[in-house]
């Protein structure tokens, strides 16, 4: 992918022009990761030492392949994440260590021949998709499987199980992202990407309603 096609983006194009650290917010819409397959309570007991037990039993995920998450997220943008690090380390009485990364920064040079730091990554391997890097400070999301509201707990045992981070952070593909809200005004794609088309037929209206509902 073109970081220049990006651009055309018009949340790209504004993301790609605030200079230094700043507070934004994103509509999103993403395809969760999850397992094939899950542990969830076995209906038939065993007998142990005279007594009913029940266990878990691992059954394939049903739900694989059709759900999507929906979220509003505030959040920082074109922070330093290795001086973030650091310092969430040093609270902690520990030394932050830079481990190596999937992802490579994209920068930009400005008139004056300066590299500029903006929010957009790509991966290592291929380059072929451009994300946004973001440190979140508050998330409100919901979850539809084929296109109707699910509650995250019949979810629950398929999600896969993320290490706690340091210094929480984010990476989100750039057709992923439905709006972008910054210093009150709100920018949106002009064609939206063909496979959230399902999705937006509903509105960002619509979402942003059923967002502000969500408990954080």
């Amino acid at each position: 992918m073109n970081f220049t096609d990006v651009l055309n983006n018009p949340i790209a194009a504004k993301l790609a022009a605030i200079r230094g650290a700043r507070i934004v917010t994103f509509t999103t819409a993403t395809v969760p990761k999850m397992n094939k397959s899950g542990a969830v309570p076995d209906p038939t007991p065993r007998m142990q030492d005279g007594r009913k037990v029940f266990g878990f039993m691992r059954v394939v995920n049903p739900y694989f392949g059709r759900v999507v998450k929906h979220s509003r997220v505030n959040a920082v943008i074109n922070f330093d994440y290795v001086t973030a690090a650091t310092k969430a380390a040093d609270k902690q009485g520990d030394v932050y260590v830079p481990g190596p990364s999937s992802y490579i920064h994209i920068v930009k040079i400005d008139d004056n021949g300066n590299e500029c730091r903006t929010p957009f990554l790509t991966d290592k391997k291929t380059a072929s998709k451009i994300y946004v890097q973001l440190k979140p400070l508050g998330t409100k999301s919901f979850y539809t499987c084929d296109g109707q509201e699910i509650d995250k707990a019949e979810l629950a045992p398929f999600f896969p199980e993320y290490r706690e981070q340091l210094t929480p952070v984010r990476a989100y593909f750039v057709d992923s992202l439905l709006e972008l809200t910054v210093d009150g005004q709100d920018y949106r794609p002009e064609i939206e990407p063909a496979q959230l088309q399902a999705i937006l037929d509903a509105g960002i209206s619509a979402i942003r309603q059923r967002l502000a509902l969500v408990t954080k």
